[in-house]
C-alpha cells in the first residue's frame, strides 16, 4: 500500500492489525516504520512519534530506525547494496552461461537468500529456464520463466519465454510426434565438425601432355536479394597471404559466429536463434547452419554457403546488428563475434588454432566496410 500506491490509510488500518494479532512476527520492525512513515504524511505527529519511540525502545539496532534518524547513511547501505548484488548476480550468470551448473544453481540460492528477486535480471531468468529445459525439469523451467514474463512484461526476452512456456507444455506431443516420424534428435552435449561444411574438393590431377580448357560457368543464382553495394569496399588485393591464410573474394565464404567460453547448451540455443533468423530473413535462400568446434573455450557456429565475400558481408553486418538484441540478447556481449571465412582458410584454422592470425587478415581486407 505504502509503496506500489501510495494509500497510507489502508497501510494503517493493517498493520495495526498485524502488529496487535502478531505482536512478535518478523514484519514487526516495518510494520512500525510504516505507521510512523503515514501519521508523519499525514501530519499526525503524536501517533508519529509514539511509533518511532515505540521502535527505539525495541529494535534500538533496527535498520528502519536508522532509516528514520538518518536516511542518508541507508542511502550509502542502499547503493553498496546494490553494487554487490548486481556483482553477485553477473558472476552466477557468466556461471550458468560457461556451464558450471550446480554451482550456478547453488550460487543462486545463496544470493536470492540475501537479495531477493530484486537484482533478477531477464537474461538470468531465461538461461536459468534453458538449463532446466536441458535437464528435462520442466515445472521449474515453467515456473522461471513466468517469473520473467511477470517482472519484465515489457522485456523483448519476456516474448521468447511464452513461446518456449508453450513449446514446453506440448513437450511430450511434439517428442512423440517426431518419434513416429524416425527422425533421431541430435545430441546437444557433443560437437561435430560437418564434413560438408569445411571440406575442401580436392584438385583434379593433369598430366604433363594434357591440356584442357578453362571451363567457364556462370555463377549460380540462389534467389538471394539484390547484390549489396560493393562501393563501400576497399579495392582488395588478390591472394593476399598471412601465414597461409589467403583472401580471394570470387570465392565462396561463410559466416562465423564465435561463443568464448559458452556451453553446447547456449551454443545450441544461439544457432536455433540463427535458424529462425534465416527463415525469416532469407527464406529464399538455402543456408547451412552447423556447429564447429575450435577448442575447449571457444566454439563457432557456421552459417553457409555465400556465392562471395560481398555477398557473406552483407549477411554479416544484417546479423551482427540484430544479434544481442532481437537474436539472442540473453548472450553476454563480451562473449560474442563475427567474421567471414571460407572453408579452406577454415580448415586450416581448425588445425592451427591460430585465431588471431587469421583474424589479422580479417581485419586488413573487411575494415573499409
Amino acid at each position: 500500500f505504502r509503496e506500489k500506491i501510495g494509500d497510507c490509510e489502508s497501510l494503517i488500518k493493517y498493520n495495526e492489525e498485524l502488529l496487535n494479532r502478531y505482536p512478535t512476527s518478523p514484519y514487526t520492525e516495518e510494520a512500525l516504520f510504516g505507521l510512523y512513515y503515514c501519521h508523519q504524511q499525514a501530519d499526525n505527529a503524536a501517533k508519529a512519534k509514539f511509533y518511532k519511540d515505540y521502535l527505539a525502545q525495541n529494535f534500538n539496532q533496527s535498520r528502519f530506525l536508522r532509516m528514520i534518524n538518518d536516511p542518508k547513511s541507508i542511502d550509502k547501505e542502499n547503493t553498496a547494496l546494490k553494487i554487490s548484488a548486481t556483482k553477485t548476480y553477473e558472476e552466477i550468470y557468466n556461471t550458468f552461461i560457461e556451464g558450471d551448473f550446480n554451482n550456478a544453481i547453488a550460487e543462486k540460492k545463496k544470493a536470492d537468500s540475501l537479495y531477493g528477486e530484486n537484482y533478477w535480471t531477464p537474461q538470468l531468468l531465461y538461461i536459468e529456464s534453458v538449463y532446466y529445459v536441458k535437464s528435462r525439469q520442466d515445472s521449474l523451467a515453467i515456473g522461471t520463466l513466468k517469473n520473467l514474463m511477470a517482472l519484465y512484461p515489457d522485456s523483448p526476452i519476456s516474448a521468447k519465454a511464452a513461446t518456449m512456456i508453450e513449446v514446453l507444455q506440448r513437450r511430450t506431443e511434439i517428442e512423440d510426434y517426431l518419434t513416429n516420424l524416425n527422425v533421431e534428435k541430435a545430441k546437444e552435449d557433443s560437437f561435430a565438425v560437418v564434413e560438408e561444411t569445411v571440406k575442401i574438393k580436392p584438385k583434379e590431377q593433369v598430366t604433363k601432355n594434357e591440356t584442357r580448357a578453362p571451363v567457364v560457368t556462370a555463377p549460380v543464382s540462389k534467389g538471394l536479394p539484390a547484390k549489396a553495394d560493393t562501393t563501400t569496399f576497399r579495392a582488395p588485393v588478390m591472394d593476399k597471404k598471412v601465414e597461409g591464410y589467403s583472401f580471394k573474394p570470387a570465392d565462396q565464404h561463410m559466416v562465423i559466429l564465435l561463443l568464448n567460453k559458452v556451453d553446447i547448451v547456449y551454443v545450441n540455443e544461439a544457432r536455433n536463434a540463427i535458424n529462425r533468423f534465416n527463415k525469416e530473413k532469407y527464406y529464399n535462400q538455402l543456408l547451412d547452419v552447423a556447429n564447429v568446434v575450435l577448442d575447449d573455450n571457444r566454439k563457432m557456429v557456421t552459417i553457409s554457403t555465400f556465392t562471395n565475400v560481398v555477398e557473406a558481408s552483407d549477411y554479416l553486418e544484417k546479423i551482427k546488428a540484430s544479434a544481442t538484441t532481437d537474436l539472442f540478447p540473453w548472450m553476454p556481449k563480451d562473449k560474442v563475434s563475427f567474421f567471414i571465412i571460407t572453408s579452406a582458410n577454415l580448415e586450416l584454422l581448425i588445425n592451427k588454432k591460430d585465431l588471431e592470425e587469421y583474424l589479422k587478415l580479417f581485419r586488413q581486407n573487411f575494415s573499409g566496410k
